[in-house]
């Protein structure tokens, strides 16, 4: 777990003591701990009382998906992002961090265009947020990536979105790498 936290919380002052110290503090009375996955819980097991804890399951909204493709124009909503229809839209939709890999996403893009030919490809990372320091370089680093692979002029990074299902219609194909996932809530 010490490994686990120093690797996934990457933030100054935050360390596994403070994470278990707040765990046992947990008391079903006054709070709950919301993980989103039983695997997730499981990382944590033995850290809180387990009635202080709660799974609330998350993942792609399918059925919003389909009701806003039924009830927007497919081209429309690709029109007003900027793309045509020809266009190979690669959409990566996450929050911008390492552990996320937008870099490694940046660099298959570029293969992907300078390798295997496709002309008419176009990436769309959704989920910048420039609040901490290392979320701010690493932006820089999958810009940098991006133009290094002279592909700069084909993609586009958005800050955080509250309504994300146009990026999901507007896309052709949607990537979801991390190094790791699900931290609890």
């Amino acid at each position: 777990f010490d490994w686990y936290a120093s690797k996934v919380f990457m933030q100054e002052g935050i360390d596994s003591g403070i994470i278990k110290e707040a765990m046992a503090a947990a008391e079903p009375e006054t709070g709950r701990i919301i993980f989103p996955a039983i695997v997730q819980k499981g990382i944590y097991q033995g850290l809180m009382k387990d009635e202080a804890t709660t799974v609330v399951y998350n993942g792609i909204p399918t059925e919003k998906m389909d009701e806003f493709a039924h009830e927007n124009n497919r081209t429309a909503i690709r029109e007003s992002l900027g793309y045509t229809e020809d266009d190979y839209v690669v959409l990566h939709l996450g929050t911008v961090c390492a552990r996320k890999c937008q870099h490694i996403t940046a660099e298959a893009f570029s293969m992907l265009v300078n390798e295997k030919g496709a002309d008419n490809a176009k990436l769309l990372i959704v989920g910048a947020r420039y609040i901490r320091e290392h979320e701010i370089e690493y932006i820089k680093k999958v810009k940098d990536t991006l133009k290094k692979g002279g592909v700069e002029d084909r993609a586009q990074i958005l800050d955080i979105q509250s309504e994300v299902l146009k990026y999901y219609l507007a896309s052709d194909v949607v990537l979801v790498p991390s190094k790791n996932e699900v931290l609890p809530l």
